[in-house]
């Protein structure tokens, strides 16, 4: 989750009725999230990936920005997002693209393409994956469960 970039919007679009939990492995960063006063439908939650300390099937939407390439494996991961998914739930994957020309983002060799996420979700049982957008420096994969 970060400092919020990523939560305080989607706290917004789900709006009082929606609960948004915000996980992430590093205190520091929940402790910045909590300062910028999240409504109350946020949740922190402290955790390390791939792990996710989530009940089965009791997600409705996963917003995965720039994360696959921080966990080993990554395909341990697409399989927890994916037990934690209701049927019909969907995740959003924006990662970096190993082609990019900036400077941005972790190193190259850090960076998976879009075809090596797409297989780690369809392997994990992830269905409908959708190359959804992309720029010179990102790309966006949607799936559904």
């Amino acid at each position: 989750c970060g400092p919020g970039f990523w939560t305080l919007p989607m706290a917004e679009i789900v709006g009082l009725q929606g609960q948004v939990i915000a996980l992430d492995v590093s205190p520091e960063m929940l402790e910045a999230l909590a300062a910028a006063h999240p409504p109350p439908h946020v949740s922190l939650l402290q955790g390390e990936l791939p792990a996710i300390n989530l009940p089965d099937a009791t997600v409705d939407f996963i917003w995965a920005g720039f994360v696959f390439h921080e966990v080993e494996p990554p395909s341990a991961l697409a399989v927890e997002m994916r037990r934690v998914l209701r049927p019909g739930g969907r995740l959003a994957v924006l990662e970096w693209r190993p082609d990019a020309r900036g400077t941005d983002g972790p190193p190259r060799g850090h960076r998976l393409s879009p075809q090596q996420v797409e297989a780690y979700l369809r392997a994990a049982g992830l269905d409908s994956v959708q190359h959804i957008w992309h720029n010179e420096d990102s790309y966006l994969l949607s799936a559904e469960c």
